[in-house]
């Protein structure tokens, strides 16, 4: 039986990646390693697919916002065909930190390129086809605590992306782009800005009731 396809979503700073850690000792401490799979996009897990993510997010070179969507795309196409729906088609659960509501709220909202949704429509029908997720979980915070935990987290960790370095207007349009596009699936949407314990368990109460464990 085919697995069920979850992605994890929402603006830099929500704590998606605190949730996947969360879930991944939740999986772990309940034997739960066969029914689940863990990956992200860009990036996969793939050695190979993560050398194209440190490219999409270098800021020594930017590629034209035409060729980066390429890139992602060459990525999405691997992580698809290697990770997801390979282990989809094995039954186990995917998920997935962040997908195509990604693509549309940064890259056609964000930066301003409704010029290129042409293209992102083409380029997604290609790849992802009628592989959607039957689950959204979105993330919601505002911009002013997404900028505090960005500034926090850089102070902690260091590095970032050239994403961090964008201004509050272009996550303000990132955000409108999320909340329209994400009205085209299934979702559900959580307040990111209570405690993390809080947002975990409400995220694994959509897991469980998807999942069915």
């Amino acid at each position: 039986m085919r697995g069920k396809f979850i992605v994890l979503e929402g603006i830099d700073g929500c704590g998606k990646d605190t949730q996947i850690d969360l879930l991944k000792n939740f999986v772990l401490e309940n034997n739960l390693q066969e029914k689940f799979y863990f990956t992200r996009l860009p990036g996969g897990t793939n050695e190979w697919t993560q050398k194209i993510r440190s490219l999409i997010f270098n800021e020594e070179y930017r590629f034209s916002d035409k060729a980066e969507a390429f890139l992602i795309y060459a990525d999405r196409a691997e992580v698809m065909e290697k990770e997801i729906l390979k282990n989809l088609n094995e039954g186990k659960n995917v998920i997935c930190n962040r997908f195509e509501l990604s693509q549309y709220a940064y890259q056609i909202y964000g930066k301003e390129r409704e010029d290129l949704r042409w293209l992102t429509d083409w380029l997604m029908n290609a790849v992802v086809g009628e592989s959607q997720p039957d689950l959204y979980i979105y993330y919601d915070i505002s911009v002013t605590e997404s900028e505090k935990r960005r500034i926090n987290r850089e102070k902690e960790i260091g590095g970032g992306n050239y994403f961090d370095q964008k201004k509050k207007d272009f996550f303000e349009r990132t955000v409108l782009g999320y909340k329209i596009e994400i009205q085209k699936y299934k979702h559900v949407v959580i307040n990111g800005e209570e405690s993390r314990e809080v947002v975990f368990q409400n995220t694994l109460q959509e897991i469980k009731k998807l999942c069915g464990i």
